[in-house]
């Protein structure tokens, strides 16, 4: 077996890179990154930051990329069934450019404790999913 190298990234403002990403999670044998089904008035935040995604890996639940809001409050997204903790997990990312709180509960619910509104950076939410 031969392993075979993988192409640089494509440019951060380049539409492309979410499909680099996804090609490389696949060379890997990584479970894809699906998009993350925002509601509400929350919207994808723009390049260069990712559009926001989640995947499993080992009974473990990753979200990443990036989300935007005028309000900055409220329910982000709700993960489907198999991507859930078994109790709420809060974590402090950045919003707006400062600090602020946001929670996943059982129900699969991503929303916000607290923030500004501005762009929600998910990147580095991880928890174990629930039984």
């Amino acid at each position: 077996m031969s392993i075979q190298p993988v192409p640089p990234p494509p440019p951060l403002a380049d539409s492309r890179l979410l499909r680099w990403f996804t090609d490389v999670r696949t060379a890997l044998s990584l479970e894809p990154v699906r998009p993350l089904a925002l509601t509400g008035n929350w919207l994808p935040a723009s390049a260069p930051l990712r559009p926001p995604g989640y995947w499993r890996q080992n009974g473990l639940v990753h979200l990443h990329g990036a989300v935007t809001d005028t309000v900055g409050n409220g329910l982000i997204a709700t993960l489907p069934v198999g991507f859930r903790p078994a109790a709420s997990a809060r974590f402090t990312v950045s919003a707006g450019g400062q600090l602020a709180r946001v929670e996943v509960d059982s129900q699969g619910q991503v929303k916000t404790l607290s923030g500004q509104a501005g762009e929600w950076v998910l990147d580095g939410i991880l928890f174990r999913i629930g039984g």
